[in-house]
């Protein structure tokens, strides 16, 4: 049977992120930076520069993510952390909060699972990692932005399917129009 674990994103686990994004970023460029951005800083930072941006926030002690090994070797990617982290879901129409500077309210922003290990169930363990790290970290709640997939590139679904969320015991709250599902997991 195989073997799942996550592991905080450090100066320790770089390599295994590194493995895992290829020499892409994961997806254009973006090193996972883009919700962490406004729309000026990605776009000028896209490549090189967003991955010297996530290799500071390890370098500064800040974990901005897991990485997600299965039988030992780095296979996926999740990135969580308090919200008040991600400037573009704060700022976003779409998922206005009341709460918006609330540290105990954590985001699933991104998932994304290396070529080699599709299609073996990585995404649902990456999510219950990421909601046991959130919970170990002080987190009351997580909220995901899950897409629905009709006719989606597989490239478009790295916000996660409300069906992965519901697997793991998140909730739909609302959903802001016909693609987005705004889902959330109370830890308390």
């Amino acid at each position: 049977m195989a073997t799942f674990e996550t592991r905080p994103l450090t100066p320790d686990t770089w390599e295994d992120f590194l493995r895992v994004f290829g020499v892409n970023g994961a997806y254009d460029g973006c090193w996972c930076m883009f919700f962490r951005q406004t729309g000026a800083e990605y776009s000028e930072g896209r490549g090189e520069s967003n991955r010297v941006a996530i290799r500071n926030l390890c370098n500064d002690g800040r974990q901005p993510g897991l990485v997600g090994h299965l039988d030992g070797e780095p296979a996926g990617w999740v990135s969580i952390g308090p919200r008040t982290e991600f400037g573009r879901i704060l700022r976003s129409p779409l998922f206005k909060d009341d709460e918006p500077d609330n540290d105990a309210v954590w985001s699933l922003v991104c998932l994304f699972v290396h070529r080699d290990h599709r299609g073996r169930g990585m995404t649902r363990h990456l999510v219950e990692g990421a909601v046991e790290h959130a919970r170990a970290n002080g987190a009351a709640r997580v909220d995901a932005y899950a897409i629905h997939p009709d006719g989606r590139a597989a490239s478009e679904l790295y916000h996660g399917t409300p069906e992965i969320y519901r697997a793991s015991g998140f909730t739909e709250v609302f959903r802001p129009n016909d693609n987005r599902v705004l889902m959330r997991r109370d830890l308390g």
